[in-house]
């Protein structure tokens, strides 16, 4: 199990240990998810890790919302005068 405390050399040994071998980058993109992911969760399963080497592994395409950065646009919908 890693969590929000585990190191960029945990993750990359879990992730061998699952069978993936990643770049130095992708090493790093994965920690990241992981410790964020980690804040919100006690402990990131290998499900968990799985889904985010896919993601990781899956660039996003420029035509989804956010323009392949993975941020939806959000549009504030309102009566126009500050209620």
């Amino acid at each position: 199990m890693l969590g929000r405390h585990s190191g960029r050399h945990a993750v990359q040994s879990r992730c061998e240990s699952l069978g993936f071998t990643l770049s130095a980058a992708d090493v790093d993109l994965v920690y990241h998810a992981v410790i964020s992911l980690g804040e919100h969760r006690k402990a990131i399963a290998d499900g968990d890790l799985r889904r985010i080497i896919e993601r990781v592994r899956t660039p996003a395409s420029p035509s989804s919302p956010g323009g392949g950065t993975g941020i939806a646009h959000v549009e504030a919908i309102g009566y126009g005068h500050g209620v």
